[in-house]
């Protein structure tokens, strides 16, 4: 059985520069939240970051006090074995149900635990209906 949950997600827009990453982490870990999962990127003098944690309300509203630009979206989580053809297997039931995915990135963990593929689809309900 593949376990799938719609989560809240937060998209952090900031100006690129050194060190970023090091001042997100460190205001999500002086508040005591948990980074469950984050993706990247840089592209044109922004910086972009993806964020889920286990307090995103909280986490918002911190970013908002700094003036921050912060938005939030509804993304797909769904837990895999650690083997080959774990992905294919859900993105093959994805196909099936001719589910569009507009965007997705990928957390791993070496040895027995589990992996996480992330993904925003154009209809998230429709998509965890067809991985339940």
């Amino acid at each position: 059985m593949i376990r799938a949950k719609k989560v809240s997600q937060l998209l952090l827009t900031l100006e690129d520069k050194p060190g970023l990453l090091a001042q997100i982490s460190d205001l999500i870990a002086s508040n005591n939240i948990n980074i469950d999962n984050m993706y990247a990127y840089s592209k044109e003098g922004k910086a972009y970051f993806m964020i889920i944690t286990n307090n995103n309300e909280e986490i918002k509203n911190i970013f908002k006090a700094k003036k921050w630009k912060v938005d939030e979206e509804y993304v797909i989580t769904v837990d895999l074995e650690n083997r080959p053809g774990a992905l294919r297997n859900i993105a093959v039931q994805l196909k099936e149900k001719k589910i569009n995915i507009k965007y997705c990135y990928g957390t791993s963990y070496e040895g027995e635990g589990p992996c996480h593929f992330i993904f925003k689809a154009e209809d998230n309900n429709k998509a965890l209906l067809s991985l339940k």
